[in-house]
């Protein structure tokens, strides 16, 4: 073999070399972890009705259900943050809402020091399958209908699918992410954050710490 034969075969191996290490590289970057956070408004009581009567009512549901470990949980709202997309997901009416959407995290998350926060990291076709989920359901109204039956009737039956409130829709996204071994039709905010915690074996950490 000349000495130019050697060379050649030499710049081969190495640019075999390469495609390997960037093929591993690539590899290795889709299976990153993706991070997804459930963000829980801290009650404020300030004369909005629905958030007080969501954070004083499931006080009450879970003081008559014995459902001590809720007590201390007081929230009014919950949003899931996708965060390598820099958005948040819920429905609300909160600063003119009417419903499902999608909004900014920076937005949603202007007050950092009302918000608490589970954060979870899951495979990035779990995290995929959850963003196709919530953008089948951008544009739903607001299951007001939903809040006032469920919580104060405790009829699931009586809620559908067609509207969706905060809590009932990111406590179904957490049953399709896998947390949550089951649907739970009638979930506040407050529930829904004792049946994270339990299930991941955690609790929710102030959003100024992360």
């Amino acid at each position: 073999m000349t000495e130019q034969d050697e060379i050649k075969a030499l710049r081969k191996q190495v640019s075999e070399l390469q495609d390997y290490i960037e093929n591993d590289l690539s590899r290795n970057n889709s299976m990153k972890l993706k991070q997804i956070n459930y963000h829980f408004h801290k009650a404020q009581f300030d004369h909005k009705w629905l958030d007080d009567f969501i954070s004083i009512h499931t006080w009450n549901l879970a003081l008559l259900s014995l459902r001590w470990g809720d007590l201390k949980y007081n929230y009014d709202h919950v949003e899931i943050e996708f965060v390598d997309r820099y958005l948040c997901f819920s429905s609300t009416l909160r600063n003119k809402g009417e419903g499902v959407r999608f909004a900014p995290s920076k937005e949603i998350l202007k007050n950092p020091s009302r918000w608490e926060t589970i954060v979870t990291w899951v495979k990035p076709e779990i995290e995929k399958k959850l963003f196709q989920a919530a953008q089948g359901e951008v544009g739903k109204k607001y299951d007001k209908w939903g809040i006032l039956t469920g919580f104060f009737l405790l009829a699931p039956y009586l809620q559908n699918d067609i509207e969706r409130y905060c809590s009932d829709i990111i406590g179904w996204l957490a049953w399709i992410g896998k947390i949550l071994k089951k649907r739970y039709w009638i979930v506040s905010p407050r529930r829904l954050a004792g049946l994270m915690a339990k299930a991941l074996k955690t609790k929710p950490i102030p959003y100024t710490l992360i």
